[in-house]
């Protein structure tokens, strides 16, 4: 396995996770939003704001892994052409 593919598989990993992340955020504000007796009810915004950033800025990490990975290695890839 070359260093370009583990590093594919990092980042892949890496969105995953933030996915993950994003989904979490959403949820705690769907459980916030239906209990309006929790004390977080001034954060609804925030929450918002980074589930739906950390939700599909995951998503753009797995599903363009192969650019960020191209970017990263672009010397390797112009020594084969």
């Amino acid at each position: 396995m070359k260093p370009s593919d583990c590093f594919g598989v990092v980042v892949r990993t890496i969105g995953l996770l933030v996915c993950i992340y994003g989904a979490w955020c959403l949820i705690a504000l769907l459980i916030n939003i239906s209990y309006p007796s929790s004390r977080m009810n001034d954060v609804h915004g925030l929450y918002l704001g980074i589930g739906l950033f950390a939700f599909f800025g995951g998503m753009y990490m797995m599903g363009r892994a192969h650019r960020i990975v191209r970017y990263a290695y672009r010397e390797e890839s112009q020594k084969k052409d």
